[in-house]
């Protein structure tokens, strides 16, 4: 049945609740584009297709920096606004807003007050949860006030608990 596992489990598609659903090679990929040789932060938007209030997140964007460092990182207004405008093309709406944080482990994928901040911004206009990695292949979903769940279909990534997930190395 693909993403679902029986006929029962198809019932959520109809759930007041978003549902964002997530490969494991989608997550791959999110980790391969914000992981690199240096020690800085760094981000990337996901945009993807809805059925209803399931969301299924397709294609990674990164952006160009204005500035990275290992606490921070701040992409160009400009290489935004292209993706507003590849997004507008396509049909598309962003659905995650991906970060590295420093550190390893569980315990440095929790979002800062920086985070909660920008997230709060940006959740006022786009139906986006946040993503936050380590370098140890650790990562969480957050929002400052909405409701989601997430699915995560696949194979390579362990669930630790509800938006707590590690990439199998």
């Amino acid at each position: 049945m693909g993403w679902f596992k029986s006929k029962r489990e198809i019932k959520f598609v109809g759930s007041k609740i978003p549902t964002y659903l997530c490969s494991t090679e989608l997550i791959n990929i999110i980790q391969r584009c914000l992981v690199d040789s240096t020690d800085y932060e760094s981000e990337c938007f996901v945009s993807g297709i809805s059925y209803g209030r399931i969301l299924i997140p397709t294609s990674v964007f990164k952006p160009k920096h204005i500035t990275r460092t290992v606490v921070s990182a701040r992409a160009d207004p400009l290489s935004l606004f292209d993706l507003y405008l590849r997004n507008k093309k396509y049909g598309l709406t962003i659905y995650l807003m991906c970060h590295l944080h420093p550190g390893n482990g569980p315990y440095s994928t929790y979002p800062s007050s920086i985070d909660m901040t920008t997230m709060k911004r940006w959740e006022t206009n786009f139906p986006l949860v946040g993503l936050i990695f380590t370098r140890s292949g650790y990562f969480r979903f957050f929002s400052v006030k909405r409701e989601f769940e997430i699915r995560i279909k696949g194979k390579g990534v362990e669930k630790y608990d509800e938006k707590l997930y590690r990439i199998k190395s």
